[in-house]
């Protein structure tokens, strides 16, 4: 008999992550990771190891998601997608199903990522768990003062979990822009890498600053020196969206 090659599957996913602890499998939680295999080893009936392109925080979504995974499986690879999805829950979308290069790796491949973030200044039921919900007015000119501190290559280290420190920490952005439309902000940020609550501190300590509880001298400061100047709130999770991966095969 000849040796089965062991073949790589590319899905490209959506989710609402309300319901999730992240991407990551957990032990005590139920994430994005679990569903996908469990139901991969459903239709492949083998245990499927799946890669994802990022690690996500509880609660938070994604509109371009990468995962891949090897398998033996003899389905077409345009299949896997309606197979898988008939297998899992609504509020996970498979995009597509396609074979790349057996080498290749969601997360080592990935080179860009864009994160969108959602602020409701009017509080409704229909933005639980999809916006930021707030109170406050924030000043849209002191928004844009700093995110212009973001862009560029910088020790990101100050805005992000302690625990969750690499031992290199620097980050280059390529956009970060705010857009405001009625009741309604947005925050865009495009980077080749994001440190974890990353995002979300800069959008806290950004909106801490555009509230008057900071100046925007201190938020420069805490991109300048994040070893002595860390930022202290994160801003919720169901605000954020990973809205676009680019990736090399």
């Amino acid at each position: 008999m000849g040796v089965v090659p062991v073949r790589n599957i590319l899905l490209r996913l959506q989710f609402v992550g309300t319901r999730y602890a992240g991407w990551q499998r957990q032990k005590n939680a139920l994430s994005v990771q679990q569903v996908i295999e469990t139901g991969l080893g459903k239709i492949t009936r083998a245990d499927i190891k799946a890669t994802g392109c990022s690690r996500t925080d509880a609660g938070v979504h994604a509109e371009d998601y990468l995962v891949n995974f090897h398998t033996e499986s003899t389905i077409p690879a345009e299949k896997f997608a309606p197979a898988l999805q008939s297998q899992i829950p609504k509020d996970i979308l498979v995009v597509s199903s396609r074979e790349v290069d057996p080498s290749f790796n969601s997360r080592r491949n990935s080179f860009e990522k864009t994160y969108r973030y959602q602020i409701a200044l009017k509080r409704s039921p229909f933005y639980n768990d999809f916006w930021w919900q707030t109170d406050g007015s924030p000043d849209l000119a002191i928004l844009e003062q700093c995110s212009q501190l973001i862009i560029g290559e910088h020790d990101f280290s100050g805005f992000c979990v302690t625990r969750s420190l690499k031992e290199v920490n620097v980050c280059t952005i390529k956009q970060a822009t705010w857009k405001r439309t009625g009741k309604r902000l947005y925050f865009k940020i495009t980077g080749d890498r994001f440190l974890h609550h990353m995002v979300r501190f800069l959008v806290g300590a950004q909106m801490q600053a555009a509230c008057g509880d900071i100046s925007v001298e201190e938020v420069e400061v805490m991109i300048e020196h994040p070893q002595t100047h860390r930022a202290k709130y994160p801003a919720p999770p169901e605000g954020l969206y990973l809205e676009k991966v680019k990736f090399r095969l």
